[in-house]
């Protein structure tokens, strides 16, 4: 599955927020205001490989209309809100 994401501070946390790759990231400036996006991207899921049932995130990329680009640690922020 491939998508895109933002990951938006609520109530001090880092909250993933994932969508359809045909939406434009810009859109969610409607929802949250910009100061609460931390980061923007695309992701991958995949299998982990290793008999967990769990999925695996990789994150690439920016949102050229935000401005804003994916970071490492987006993986593990997106991994554990669909693993749990």
């Amino acid at each position: 599955m491939d998508g895109k994401y933002i990951i938006v501070e609520i109530l001090g946390h880092e909250v993933p927020i994932l969508f359809s790759s045909l939406i434009a990231h810009k859109h969610f400036l409607t929802c949250f205001c910009k100061e609460l996006i931390i980061s923007t991207g695309m992701f991958s899921v995949f299998p982990d490989r290793g008999g967990r049932q769990r999925v695996l995130v990789s994150v690439w990329g920016k949102s050229i209309s935000l401005s804003m680009e994916s970071r490492r640690e987006d993986e593990k922020i997106i991994e554990k809100f669909l693993n749990t």
